[in-house]
């Protein structure tokens, strides 16, 4: 479910023909951790809490829901709690 944040969020971008440098300036977010959000690798980011907060950033500057983008990263992190 985490590879449709990345999904949502590269098609956005490319919807709006926004390269990844653009969306890195604008949104202050390094370019590896945007790559890393739109590939679902989550893994490559310094936290699940910064993934949230990149995710909520990233979803707003494109004009997407952060609530509706962050539902499917929330719920993962659910499911991955003890």
């Amino acid at each position: 479910m985490i590879e449709s944040v990345g999904s949502q969020l590269r098609r956005a971008r490319e919807a709006q023909a926004l390269t990844m440098e653009q969306a890195s300036r604008a949104t202050h977010i390094r370019l590896h951790y945007l790559q890393a959000l739109e590939a679902g690798d989550f893994d490559a980011l310094p936290s699940m809490v910064q993934a949230g907060g990149f995710v909520r950033a990233y979803a707003t500057y494109l004009g997407l829901s952060p609530e509706s983008s962050l539902a499917p990263l929330n719920t993962s992190m659910e499911v991955g709690e003890p």
